[in-house]
């Protein structure tokens, strides 16, 4: 019994000591990918989309309200934005975890050396377009597959002998 306790902790031990910790140093890597990648300017982005948001329900509202008190709101939003990013607890604090549990401290080095490239940094501006194009493009294509979808989908129930609420019966 005991040589079997022994072994499986051989088996273990070595997993363990693999394991890649949050240091402080691997901490300020994660740190410094998110600004160079831009991670940081979702707060800016999320800001103004507050902003935005709140600004037209209040102009509907109040259409009286002077467009200086719409500039002073945005500033407010983005000042706050800045400051809660970096505070404790802030957006980067929360994030950094998300980064350690699917990146080795190795990896984020790889990565900030990959950003930090010719490429690295067409990509950081490109992507965010391509990403965005792309999401339109799927969208287009699933809705043109819509109709053979409800055809497989109703050959399928028929074939099964289930008839949907609101269908007429096979005949």
């Amino acid at each position: 019994m005991l040589t079997r306790l022994f072994c499986l902790l051989l088996l273990i031990l070595p997993i363990s000591s693999q394991a890649d910790e949050l240091t402080q140093k691997k901490r300020e890597d994660i740190t410094k990918l998110l600004v160079t990648t831009g991670g940081t300017k979702i707060g800016v982005q999320f800001a103004n989309a507050v902003t935005e948001n709140l600004s037209k329900t209040l102009k509907a509202a109040r259409p009286d309200i002077p467009d200086r008190v719409f500039t002073v709101l945005n500033q407010e939003m983005m000042s706050l934005m800045q400051e809660k990013m970096n505070a404790p607890g802030g957006m980067i604090d929360l994030v950094i975890p998300i980064y350690d549990k699917h990146f080795t401290h190795a990896d984020i080095k790889e990565l900030l050396a990959f950003y930090q490239t010719r490429i690295g940094r067409k990509s950081i501006e490109v992507l965010p377009m391509v990403v965005s194009e792309s999401m339109q493009v799927g969208q287009s294509w699933g809705q043109s597959l819509g109709p053979e979808i409800a055809q497989r989908v109703d050959a399928v129930l028929k074939k099964e002998g289930i008839q949907m609420p609101g269908t007429p019966p096979a005949q």
